[in-house]
């Protein structure tokens, strides 16, 4: 083999290590990224202590779910985390539907008393 073989294959071999050097380097810059954002799209439920220090006080987070035949609350407050019945399912979604519809004209005050009567008194949250 000549020298300026030796010459190109040399080349040829440095221009090899650069590129896979430079491989190497934006699939680490790719993998970093994928991990940063990834919080956004794999969220991660925050712990309840997490959620309760950022309550203000006399504020409350509270998750309605249906459990068969009953609608139920996990209510949760800077103090406290309980889960407690609500009250009954059909008759708490027939509300929930009547309130969609009240007309344009109508008055809604109705509608948000019975709302409220059924979602938010049962909780207890309100104070006297």
């Amino acid at each position: 083999m000549s020298s300026g073989d030796r010459k190109a294959v040399r080349k040829a071999a440095e221009a090899l290590d650069a590129a896979r050097e430079g491989l190497r380097t934006v699939t680490e810059r790719i993998q970093r990224d994928a991990m940063r954002e990834a919080s956004v799209f794999y969220p991660r439920a925050a712990p309840l202590e997490e959620v309760q220090r950022g309550l203000r006080d006399g504020e409350a987070f509270v998750l309605y779910g249906f459990c068969l035949d009953q609608l139920v609350a996990f209510v949760l407050t800077r103090e406290d985390a309980r889960m407690l019945p609500v009250g009954p399912a059909m008759e708490i979604a027939l509300a929930c539907e009547q309130a969609r519809f009240v007309g344009p004209d109508a008055d809604p005050a109705a509608a948000h008393k019975t709302l409220k009567s059924l979602l938010v008194e049962p909780l207890g949250l309100e104070k006297e």
